[in-house]
């Protein structure tokens, strides 16, 4: 297999945000799609992104996952409430998105203090 590394020139066109929510109490948002996935809209909606699509899945009764495709990226969410836990794939390429604000309006919506985080610049 041959590996071609990127030049170091190369632009970076993108954030890529990976986050781990613990603690979250409203087991009701991590448990119901339909609770979550509107919550989730109006989150993003508030940060000025256009949504183009979106689906989700409900389990049996043990969380679910929702995905926003975005005009400029995606956000993903898989929840865990029998472990009161939550974890979000987001990537944005639009140069105003500011990372550090966005994760921590997410732990005010969530009312957690307990989440760790990637950032990768791609």
């Amino acid at each position: 297999m041959e590996i071609n590394i990127v030049p170091s020139t190369q632009t970076a066109v993108g954030t890529h945000l990976i986050l781990n929510f613990y603690e979250i109490q409203d087991k009701e948002f991590l448990r119901i799609l339909v609770k979550g996935k509107d919550i989730l809209y109006d989150f993003l909606r508030g940060f000025g992104f256009t949504i183009v699509n979106q689906t989700g899945h409900q389990f049996n009764g043990a969380g679910y996952s929702q995905t926003y495709i975005l005009s400029d990226g995606h956000f993903t969410i898989h929840t865990f409430p029998e472990y009161k836990s939550c974890y979000i794939d987001f990537f944005c390429f639009s140069s105003k998105f500011d990372p550090e604000e966005f994760t921590l309006d997410l732990k005010k919506l969530f009312n957690t203090q307990f989440v760790t985080s990637t950032l990768i610049t791609r």
